[in-house]
């Protein structure tokens, strides 16, 4: 999958970092966060086909909402835990 066809998917991936955060400008730095790290590893993502690219995104959002509960030290929380 190009970088660029990423770009298709963004909405659901919102759609699902807003499940995770309930907040609207945490979901978009979660997705935002997917997207550099999808960046920064272009070359990996291109070999290995649009399905394993889309869960790949899907679970680096859920990693960092992880790290994100985690900064905020909500990780034992219930609405976290529920979540991942």
């Amino acid at each position: 999958m190009e970088l660029i066809d990423m770009w298709r998917v963004r909405g659901e991936l919102l759609r699902y970092a807003q499940s995770l955060t309930d907040s609207r400008q945490d979901a978009e730095d979660l997705v935002q966060n997917a997207y550099l790290r999808a960046a920064e590893n272009v070359r990996e993502l291109r070999c290995r086909g649009e399905g394993l690219c889309r869960a790949w995104l899907y679970r680096t959002v859920k990693n960092a909402f992880i790290d994100q509960c985690r900064r905020r030290g909500q990780i034992g929380r219930a609405s976290c835990r529920e979540r991942v």
